[in-house]
């Protein structure tokens, strides 16, 4: 609750700067300034402090519990996982140190490739469904998906919204349907990719689907009791 007003004070002061700024002067403000341009010009010194500190808490709060969670998969869910299964908690620590920094200067990287932060945004939402959808929500629904198809399935979403991001950036064609296509066309490869990972892998045995779906459809229960 306390952090409403954070979020709710950037958004008025795009709308508002929205219609304000028509009506007050003709100049151009590029748009990943507008809210800066906005809050300068038509707020108090104190409203414009209290702005910067919403946008900066927002970003700061993101950026920590992304670069966190990306060491965390990189350690717990590849390097524990496939590397070292017997690693010892000081190697534990150091990979962990290591795959933050790591996080950091990627995260650099990426900041750096954008001029505007919607850009950004756009490729983060198509990496999410391309590579996201698929594999939840088959793991929920179709008793023979295995953990080769989730994985190939989030890999081909994935990197097919990436290479189709790099093509674009470098001004090369492509040989797909552009935009909001390009979803469908990532789509179906990533559901593709599912469904033949999780046909040439072993099946999942009895146990562990009764056990999943079991558990699942007492959750579904419980909420609908609730």
């Amino acid at each position: 609750v306390i952090f409403i007003p954070l979020y709710i004070l950037p958004m008025i002061a795009g709308i508002s700067g929205k219609v304000w700024l028509p009506l007050q002067t003709s100049e151009t403000v590029p748009v990943d300034q507008f809210v800066a341009w906005t809050a300068k010009n038509m707020f108090s010194p104190f409203l414009s402090a209290f702005l910067f500190v919403a946008i900066v808490a927002a970003i700061m709060s993101t950026l920590s519990t992304t670069i966190n969670s990306g060491a965390l998969n990189i350690t717990k869910d590849v390097y524990q996982q496939y590397v070292n299964k017997n690693a010892s908690p000081k190697q534990v620590i150091t990979i962990s140190r290591l795959a933050t920094i790591l996080m950091g200067l990627l995260a650099f990287i990426f900041a750096t490739t954008f001029d505007v932060i919607l850009d950004a945004l756009y490729l983060a939402f198509n990496v999410a469904f391309a590579g996201m959808f698929v594999p939840v929500i088959g793991a929920f629904y179709w008793k023979r998906a295995t953990a080769r198809g989730a994985t190939w399935s989030a890999l081909a979403g994935t990197i097919f919204v990436l290479f189709d991001f790099i093509l674009l950036k470098v001004g090369k064609p492509i040989p797909w349907p552009d935009s909001a296509y390009g979803l469908v066309t990532a789509f179906l490869l990533s559901l593709a990719a599912f469904v033949i990972g999780s046909l040439t892998s072993v099946r999942p045995t009895d146990e562990k689907t009764k056990y999943f779906f079991k558990h699942k459809s007492s959750n579904d229960s419980v909420e609908i009791d609730e």
